[in-house]
């Protein structure tokens, strides 16, 4: 996937790719958008990837999601990647539904015999 920087506030693409990378995603590109002037984020995506582009949008609160005719994801950046690349967000539901406390007993239930 490509990631690109629609605002002009330098380094947001590769910030971005450092977060798909820490989530799994292989970013193979970043770079500046041709247009600086997103004001939201938006998520491109070949016809056959839109469950892909979902998940992707996750990380990008607020993001839209738009099938275009290109194969592959990408990810533009717009102004409201930036308010949020400033502020601290939580985890999407998906990836904290799983989450265990450190007091939880994981052997509890465990019989041996």
């Amino acid at each position: 996937m490509a990631v690109y920087n629609g605002t002009r506030q330098s380094g947001l693409a590769s910030r971005a790719a450092r977060t798909l990378t820490r989530h799994g995603f292989t970013v193979t590109r970043t770079g500046n958008a041709g247009n600086q002037n997103h004001a939201a984020t938006f998520v491109q995506y070949g016809a056959t990837l839109k469950s892909q582009a979902q998940k992707v949008s996750q990380l990008f609160p607020g993001a839209q999601l738009r099938q275009v005719t290109r194969p592959g994801i990408n990810v533009v950046l717009g102004q409201s990647y930036t308010a949020s690349a400033m502020s601290v967000s939580r985890a999407p539901a998906s990836l904290a539904a799983n989450a265990r406390s450190a007091d939880d007993d994981l052997c509890s239930n465990l019989s041996y015999g």
